[in-house]
């Protein structure tokens, strides 16, 4: 068998994670010395690798974790969101999904989630969703334009990826295309269902924010 024979023997429609960190479970598994610090965590944790076919054992799981409101630490007086979506798909590309985040530059932590299309409604969800002390935090986005329909203008400012002040959420969404292959555009992984799509979503969230609490 050819190495592309392998590789997408190991990506399956059931399967979160694509190749690349398929690549990366081998190479720790391998020598769990070659990665260091932050790098290590490239490699998705063991317990979400592989995700059961049985709805109801997974449904049982995702109702287990905490919310993601509850992995977040306290907002302070001069956090700062950045808020950015991101194209997904469910069962086709002819039917996108829009991941919607708002991040916390202080904690680098996902403060909320929303999936949906890209109207403003979709966009008055993420605001809804933002815990009540988040509210107040400036917020940056860039210049897609329902933004400037949600969010307050005292607080909020709309502005260009040459500014920096959307860095880690751009960062933070190449982190999630590199451990969740149905983020990825060309992927050979993908949910079949919107519902599938949503908790594997969520639980990575909330290992991804656990991962940095403390």
């Amino acid at each position: 068998m050819t190495c592309s024979g392998r590789l997408h023997a190991n990506t399956t429609a059931d399967s979160p994670f694509g190749i690349a960190s398929s690549l990366y479970a081998r190479r720790t598994r391998a020598d769990p010395q070659s990665l260091s610090g932050a790098r290590q965590y490239a490699c998705p944790p063991a317990g979400i690798r592989r995700l059961p076919r049985d709805l109801s054992q997974l449904d049982k799981k995702v109702h287990s974790l905490p919310a993601v409101a509850e992995t977040v630490q306290s907002a302070q007086a001069h956090d700062v969101l950045e808020v950015d979506e991101l194209w997904s798909f469910v069962g086709s590309k002819a039917s996108p999904c829009w991941l919607w985040v708002a991040l916390c530059q202080r904690t680098r932590q996902v403060v909320t989630f929303v999936l949906g299309d890209r109207s403003e409604q979709t966009c008055r969800r993420l605001w809804q969703a933002l815990p009540e002390a988040y509210r107040a935090c400036q917020s940056f986005s860039d210049f897609w334009r329902v933004y400037a329909s949600v969010f307050p203008r005292a607080t909020h400012r709309q502005v260009g990826n040459s500014s920096g002040e959307l860095a880690r959420v751009e960062r933070w969404f190449n982190t999630l295309r590199q451990r969740l292959g149905r983020s990825v555009r060309k992927t050979l992984s993908f949910s079949k269902s919107a519902q599938y799509h949503e908790w594997v979503t969520r639980w990575f969230i909330v290992e991804y924010n656990l991962s940095l609490s403390g």
